[in-house]
């Protein structure tokens, strides 16, 4: 959502945007899931997919430290990045991402199943 109203065309995302944004593995989980959840999602849902597909595990074997730490660089780092550049919109009555280039979400997904599938990279 633009703050002038007008909903801005991010059909294409410059491969060089694309390249930054996929540079993350923890975005590139990020991404996957939200585009598994239908392009759209609570955060902390997509946080708790993220940290297990991190560490291999149920959402519900995370402990609260984990969930804790993926939660702060998914706010920190990820959702900016993210909504800065037309990927995702979030909307924070609902703690909800949505996802506005499926594109994006597909390469990540690739990317992804190009380095290994669920293998945990230590580069977030």
């Amino acid at each position: 959502m633009s703050s002038s109203g007008e909903s801005a065309d991010h059909s294409t995302v410059p491969e060089e945007v694309v390249a930054d944004l996929l540079d993350s593995r923890r975005r590139c989980h990020l991404l996957a899931q939200l585009a598994a959840s239908d392009g759209e999602a609570l955060v902390e849902d997509l946080v708790a997919a993220v940290g297990a597909a991190e560490q291999n595990c149920g959402p519900s074997e995370l402990d609260e430290s984990t969930l804790g730490e993926v939660r702060e660089e998914v706010f920190e780092r990820h959702v900016p990045k993210l909504t800065a550049t037309g990927v995702v919109e979030y909307d924070s009555m609902l703690d909800r991402l949505q996802l506005e280039t499926p594109e994006v979400a597909s390469r990540a997904a690739e990317e992804l199943t190009d380095s290994g599938g669920n293998e945990v990279s230590q580069k977030q």
